[in-house]
Protein backbone atom coordinates (compact mmCIF):
# COMPACT_ATOMS: atom_id res chain seq x y z
CA UNK A 1 0.00 0.00 0.00
CA UNK A 2 1.26 3.23 -0.67
CA UNK A 3 1.58 5.74 2.14
CA UNK A 4 1.83 8.66 0.11
CA UNK A 5 -1.33 8.36 -0.96
CA UNK A 6 -2.98 9.73 2.16
CA UNK A 7 -1.54 13.07 1.85
CA UNK A 8 -2.38 13.34 -1.69
CA UNK A 9 -5.39 15.43 -3.37
CA UNK A 10 -8.29 13.35 -4.70
CA UNK A 11 -8.16 12.28 -7.92
CA UNK A 12 -9.37 13.98 -10.93
CA UNK A 13 -12.20 11.43 -10.94
CA UNK A 14 -13.42 10.95 -7.59
CA UNK A 15 -16.28 12.16 -6.09
CA UNK A 16 -16.57 16.05 -4.41
CA UNK A 17 -15.41 15.38 -0.92
CA UNK A 18 -17.08 17.33 1.56
CA UNK A 19 -16.66 20.71 3.13
CA UNK A 20 -14.44 20.31 5.48
CA UNK A 21 -10.73 22.10 6.72
CA UNK A 22 -7.93 21.33 4.74
CA UNK A 23 -6.09 21.21 7.57
CA UNK A 24 -7.92 19.05 9.47
CA UNK A 25 -7.62 15.82 6.95
CA UNK A 26 -6.36 12.76 8.38
CA UNK A 27 -6.11 11.01 5.54
CA UNK A 28 -8.19 8.06 6.92
CA UNK A 29 -11.46 9.72 6.26
CA UNK A 30 -10.80 11.58 3.18
CA UNK A 31 -13.18 9.91 1.20
CA UNK A 32 -15.76 9.01 4.52
CA UNK A 33 -18.47 10.84 3.38
CA UNK A 34 -19.08 9.50 0.32
CA UNK A 35 -18.40 5.97 0.80
CA UNK A 36 -21.15 7.35 3.60
CA UNK A 37 -23.74 8.56 1.65
CA UNK A 38 -23.40 6.78 -1.87
CA UNK A 39 -21.43 3.38 -1.12
CA UNK A 40 -17.57 2.48 -1.71
CA UNK A 41 -18.89 1.05 -5.39
CA UNK A 42 -18.81 4.81 -6.48
CA UNK A 43 -15.11 5.44 -5.10
CA UNK A 44 -12.20 4.97 -7.72
CA UNK A 45 -11.18 1.48 -6.98
CA UNK A 46 -7.62 2.17 -5.62
CA UNK A 47 -9.52 3.77 -3.00
CA UNK A 48 -11.26 1.08 -2.43
CA UNK A 49 -8.17 -0.92 -2.06
CA UNK A 50 -7.23 1.46 0.34
CA UNK A 51 -9.86 1.38 2.67
CA UNK A 52 -9.94 -2.15 2.70
CA UNK A 53 -6.61 -2.52 3.43
CA UNK A 54 -7.20 0.65 6.03
CA UNK A 55 -10.01 -1.52 7.85
CA UNK A 56 -7.79 -4.31 8.26
CA UNK A 57 -5.16 -2.09 9.90
CA UNK A 58 -8.39 -0.33 11.70
CA UNK A 59 -9.35 -4.22 13.58
CA UNK A 60 -5.83 -5.00 14.27
CA UNK A 61 -5.63 -1.87 16.29
CA UNK A 62 -8.73 -2.01 18.09
CA UNK A 63 -7.71 -5.72 18.97
CA UNK A 64 -4.39 -4.10 20.62
CA UNK A 65 -6.28 -1.91 22.84
CA UNK A 66 -8.91 -4.51 23.74
CA UNK A 67 -4.99 -6.61 25.43
CA UNK A 68 -3.63 -3.43 27.25
CA UNK A 69 -2.77 -4.15 30.64
CA UNK A 70 -4.63 -2.35 33.37
CA UNK A 71 -2.16 -0.07 35.45
CA UNK A 72 -3.21 1.27 38.69
CA UNK A 73 -0.57 4.29 38.10
CA UNK A 74 -1.31 7.35 41.11
CA UNK A 75 -2.17 11.00 39.10
CA UNK A 76 0.89 12.76 39.58
CA UNK A 77 0.22 16.12 42.17
CA UNK A 78 0.12 18.56 39.24
CA UNK A 79 -2.66 15.78 37.39
CA UNK A 80 -4.68 15.77 40.65
CA UNK A 81 -4.57 20.26 40.57
CA UNK A 82 -5.50 20.50 37.02
CA UNK A 83 -8.62 18.09 37.09
CA UNK A 84 -9.19 20.58 40.46
CA UNK A 85 -8.90 23.69 38.40
CA UNK A 86 -11.32 22.02 35.81
CA UNK A 87 -13.99 21.35 38.32
CA UNK A 88 -13.40 24.76 40.00
CA UNK A 89 -13.95 26.40 36.20
CA UNK A 90 -16.80 24.99 35.59
CA UNK A 91 -18.49 25.44 39.27
CA UNK A 92 -16.93 28.81 39.70
CA UNK A 93 -15.43 30.45 42.26
CA UNK A 94 -16.52 33.04 44.97
CA UNK A 95 -14.47 36.23 45.68
CA UNK A 96 -11.81 36.58 48.18
CA UNK A 97 -9.47 38.96 49.43
CA UNK A 98 -6.91 38.34 47.08
CA UNK A 99 -8.73 36.57 43.87
CA UNK A 100 -11.73 38.45 42.06
CA UNK A 101 -14.86 35.75 41.35
CA UNK A 102 -14.81 33.66 38.36
CA UNK A 103 -18.18 32.69 37.10
CA UNK A 104 -19.30 29.11 36.23
CA UNK A 105 -18.76 28.15 32.84
CA UNK A 106 -19.23 24.79 30.83
CA UNK A 107 -16.12 25.15 28.68
CA UNK A 108 -12.56 25.46 30.13
CA UNK A 109 -9.12 24.38 29.00
CA UNK A 110 -6.29 22.77 30.31
CA UNK A 111 -2.88 23.94 28.91
CA UNK A 112 -0.08 21.45 29.64
CA UNK A 113 3.49 20.39 28.40
CA UNK A 114 3.71 17.80 26.12
CA UNK A 115 5.14 14.24 28.19
CA UNK A 116 2.87 15.67 31.21
CA UNK A 117 -0.24 13.44 30.65
CA UNK A 118 -2.97 16.06 29.36
CA UNK A 119 -4.82 13.02 28.47
CA UNK A 120 -4.61 11.01 32.01
CA UNK A 121 -5.48 14.51 33.37
CA UNK A 122 -8.79 14.00 31.43
CA UNK A 123 -9.61 11.14 32.06
CA UNK A 124 -9.11 12.08 35.93
CA UNK A 125 -11.77 14.07 35.45
CA UNK A 126 -14.04 11.68 33.60
CA UNK A 127 -13.46 9.17 37.02
CA UNK A 128 -14.38 12.29 39.43
CA UNK A 129 -17.37 13.12 37.71
CA UNK A 130 -18.07 9.35 37.89
CA UNK A 131 -17.68 9.52 41.77
CA UNK A 132 -19.99 12.63 41.94
CA UNK A 133 -22.43 10.46 40.14
CA UNK A 134 -22.64 13.85 37.46
CA UNK A 135 -21.74 11.56 34.19
CA UNK A 136 -23.87 10.81 31.11
CA UNK A 137 -21.03 9.20 28.13
CA UNK A 138 -18.33 11.01 27.39
CA UNK A 139 -17.07 12.10 23.87
CA UNK A 140 -13.20 12.40 23.28
CA UNK A 141 -12.43 13.90 20.13
CA UNK A 142 -9.30 14.14 17.74
CA UNK A 143 -8.48 14.92 14.44
CA UNK A 144 -5.68 11.65 13.91
CA UNK A 145 -5.58 8.39 13.82
CA UNK A 146 -2.89 7.98 16.28
CA UNK A 147 -4.63 10.48 18.96
CA UNK A 148 -7.87 8.31 18.95
CA UNK A 149 -5.98 5.24 19.53
CA UNK A 150 -3.81 6.57 22.02
CA UNK A 151 -6.93 7.77 24.02
CA UNK A 152 -8.78 4.30 23.84
CA UNK A 153 -5.68 2.79 25.10
CA UNK A 154 -5.00 5.37 28.27
CA UNK A 155 -8.80 4.69 28.76
CA UNK A 156 -8.30 0.68 28.80
CA UNK A 157 -5.36 0.99 31.32
CA UNK A 158 -6.89 3.81 33.91
CA UNK A 159 -10.56 1.85 34.06
CA UNK A 160 -10.43 -1.40 32.76
CA UNK A 161 -12.89 -0.77 30.31
CA UNK A 162 -12.87 -0.84 27.03
CA UNK A 163 -13.93 2.90 24.70
CA UNK A 164 -16.11 2.94 21.50
CA UNK A 165 -14.34 3.91 18.63
CA UNK A 166 -16.01 6.05 15.94
CA UNK A 167 -13.91 6.33 13.16
CA UNK A 168 -13.68 6.07 9.50
CA UNK A 169 -14.97 2.57 8.84
CA UNK A 170 -15.28 2.12 12.67
CA UNK A 171 -18.70 2.39 13.90
CA UNK A 172 -19.70 2.51 18.10
CA UNK A 173 -21.68 -0.40 18.80
CA UNK A 174 -25.50 0.30 19.61
CA UNK A 175 -26.29 -2.80 20.85
CA UNK A 176 -23.72 -2.71 23.42
CA UNK A 177 -22.52 0.89 23.93
CA UNK A 178 -19.92 2.07 26.41
CA UNK A 179 -19.56 5.10 28.72
CA UNK A 180 -16.73 6.58 26.63
CA UNK A 181 -15.94 7.16 23.20
CA UNK A 182 -13.33 8.46 20.72
CA UNK A 183 -13.77 9.58 17.62
CA UNK A 184 -12.10 11.86 14.96
CA UNK A 185 -13.65 15.18 14.14
CA UNK A 186 -13.77 14.48 10.24
CA UNK A 187 -15.67 10.84 10.98
CA UNK A 188 -18.26 13.27 13.11
CA UNK A 189 -18.44 15.30 10.13
CA UNK A 190 -18.90 12.96 7.69
CA UNK A 191 -22.21 12.48 5.36
CA UNK A 192 -22.80 14.93 2.84
CA UNK A 193 -26.65 14.83 3.40
CA UNK A 194 -27.03 13.52 7.35
CA UNK A 195 -23.56 14.10 8.85
CA UNK A 196 -22.66 11.08 11.00
CA UNK A 197 -22.50 12.80 14.33
CA UNK A 198 -26.58 13.51 14.01
CA UNK A 199 -26.92 10.04 14.64
CA UNK A 200 -25.53 10.54 18.44
CA UNK A 201 -27.88 12.37 20.86
CA UNK A 202 -26.48 15.36 22.64
CA UNK A 203 -28.61 14.62 25.73
CA UNK A 204 -26.43 11.28 26.23
CA UNK A 205 -23.50 12.97 26.53
CA UNK A 206 -22.16 14.94 29.85
CA UNK A 207 -18.57 15.69 28.93
CA UNK A 208 -16.83 16.32 25.02
CA UNK A 209 -13.38 16.34 25.64
CA UNK A 210 -11.26 17.57 22.93
CA UNK A 211 -7.72 17.28 22.54
CA UNK A 212 -5.17 19.18 20.34
CA UNK A 213 -7.88 22.06 21.54
CA UNK A 214 -6.29 24.42 19.95
CA UNK A 215 -7.93 23.37 16.64
CA UNK A 216 -11.16 23.82 18.54
CA UNK A 217 -12.35 27.00 16.64
CA UNK A 218 -11.82 25.06 13.03
CA UNK A 219 -15.09 24.87 11.07
CA UNK A 220 -15.19 21.37 11.67
CA UNK A 221 -14.89 21.48 15.06
CA UNK A 222 -17.38 24.35 15.60
CA UNK A 223 -19.90 22.53 13.82
CA UNK A 224 -19.75 19.07 16.17
CA UNK A 225 -19.50 21.29 19.29
CA UNK A 226 -22.57 22.95 18.26
CA UNK A 227 -24.56 19.92 17.69
CA UNK A 228 -23.00 18.34 21.01
CA UNK A 229 -24.41 21.30 22.87
CA UNK A 230 -27.74 21.39 21.92
CA UNK A 231 -27.75 19.99 25.23
CA UNK A 232 -27.35 22.85 27.71
CA UNK A 233 -25.50 20.82 30.19
CA UNK A 234 -23.07 19.48 28.64
CA UNK A 235 -19.37 20.53 30.16
CA UNK A 236 -16.12 20.85 27.41
CA UNK A 237 -12.73 20.31 28.79
CA UNK A 238 -9.66 21.36 26.00
CA UNK A 239 -6.57 19.79 26.17
CA UNK A 240 -3.66 21.70 24.54
CA UNK A 241 0.27 21.85 24.79
CA UNK A 242 0.45 24.79 22.01
CA UNK A 243 -2.96 26.94 23.04
CA UNK A 244 -1.60 29.52 20.08
CA UNK A 245 -2.98 29.53 16.50
CA UNK A 246 -0.79 30.68 13.49
CA UNK A 247 -3.57 32.39 12.66
CA UNK A 248 -4.85 34.21 15.77
CA UNK A 249 -8.23 33.24 15.81
CA UNK A 250 -9.44 33.13 19.46
CA UNK A 251 -9.91 30.11 21.25
CA UNK A 252 -11.89 32.13 23.80
CA UNK A 253 -15.01 31.34 21.43
CA UNK A 254 -14.56 28.02 22.49
CA UNK A 255 -12.99 27.95 25.43
CA UNK A 256 -14.63 30.39 27.81
CA UNK A 257 -11.81 29.64 30.99
CA UNK A 258 -8.14 28.34 31.23
CA UNK A 259 -8.89 25.71 34.28
CA UNK A 260 -4.93 25.04 34.28
CA UNK A 261 -1.60 25.82 33.19
CA UNK A 262 1.79 23.75 33.72
CA UNK A 263 4.13 24.52 31.10
CA UNK A 264 7.57 22.89 30.65
CA UNK A 265 10.02 25.03 32.84
CA UNK A 266 7.35 24.13 35.45
CA UNK A 267 7.69 20.17 34.57
CA UNK A 268 11.24 20.68 35.06
CA UNK A 269 11.73 22.27 37.67
CA UNK A 270 9.34 19.48 39.45
CA UNK A 271 11.64 16.90 38.06
CA UNK A 272 8.68 15.39 35.51
CA UNK A 273 10.86 16.43 32.27
CA UNK A 274 14.73 16.68 31.58
CA UNK A 275 16.17 19.90 30.07
CA UNK A 276 18.06 19.08 26.74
Amino acid sequence: MNADLFSQAPPADAPPVDDWDLDERDGVNIYDAQAEADGLAQLPAETQEILAERHIEHLAQVEEVRHVHVCCKPMRDYQVAAVDGAFQAWNGKPKTETDAAIPPSNSTLMVMATGTGKTRSAFGVVERLRQEGLMGKVLFLAHREELIFQAARAWKEISGEDAEIEMADLHADSMFPKSVRVSSVQTQNAGKRVRRMTFADPADYGLVIIDEAHRGVSETYLRTIAHYTQNPNLRILGLSATPDRSDEKPLGQVFKTVAYHYEIPDAINDGWLVPI
